[in-house]
């Protein structure tokens, strides 16, 4: 399960979804009725900032998780 968690394919899929909602913003605001979606602009700009949040909590667990990899004792403590 750890792994799932701090697999570099689980952030990337999260940092697509990320775009792909700032681009669904970009283009519903570059639309001529962007007033009428404003919510909904708000609520994906929302959601794009919460995953940007759990991006950052991924790659802090992958910069633990490697660096725990690399220390001369992983090996020691890993197997028991």
């Amino acid at each position: 399960m750890k792994e799932e968690i701090c697999s570099s394919e689980l952030l990337a899929q999260k940092l697509q979804h990320i775009n792909s909602l700032f681009q669904l913003a970009r283009r519903t605001l570059d639309s001529n009725d962007s007033s009428i979606f404003m919510d909904e602009v708000i609520d994906l700009l929302g959601a794009g900032a919460q995953m940007t949040q759990e991006c950052e909590n991924l790659r802090q667990l992958i910069d633990v998780d490697l660096y725990q990899k690399s220390s001369k004792y992983y090996d020691l403590v890993a197997h028991k």
